[in-house]
């Protein structure tokens, strides 16, 4: 059943290579081979795993408002996951200016990393403006 969504985002990944375009993508791939999917022969394909613990990932799973993933669903994700050795580990519990400048270090510093200035410089002005916002408040 995850089948189509697995394609759908391995043909967005493809065209974004093709045109040299850097993106980020969020998706909850859980399993190994879906990464190794998403992945295809693409070496400059990097997976972020961002590690909570169950506790953590419940009590932010009950405070969402409006998400599509009910709480309840959060058991049978735990036992679908397949840790990432491939990945940028990440600790989730850290705030999420720090999450991101984890991030952009190891982008930064991974020499087989293409096109990684304009991720960065995504994830910079993003921070940049967050940060805007949070001192006009």
């Amino acid at each position: 059943d995850r089948q189509p969504w697995l394609e759908r985002l391995r043909a967005l990944i493809a065209s974004l290579s093709a045109h040299h375009t850097s993106a980020v993508i969020a998706c909850s791939a859980l399993k190994t081979a879906y990464r190794a999917h998403l992945r295809g022969d693409d070496p400059a394909v990097r997976f972020v795993y961002l590690k909570g613990d169950y506790q953590t990932i419940q009590q932010r799973l009950a405070q969402r408002e409006g998400h599509y993933m009910p709480a309840s669903l959060l058991d049978s994700q735990f036992q679908a996951l397949e840790e990432p050795t491939d990945a940028l580990i990440v600790d989730l519990t850290q705030p999420p200016e720090t999450i991101v400048a984890t991030i952009i270090q190891a982008l930064e510093s991974a020499k087989s990393w293409k096109n990684s200035r304009s991720v960065v410089k995504c994830h910079r002005d993003c921070l940049s403006q967050r940060q805007n916002t949070q001192e006009e408040t």
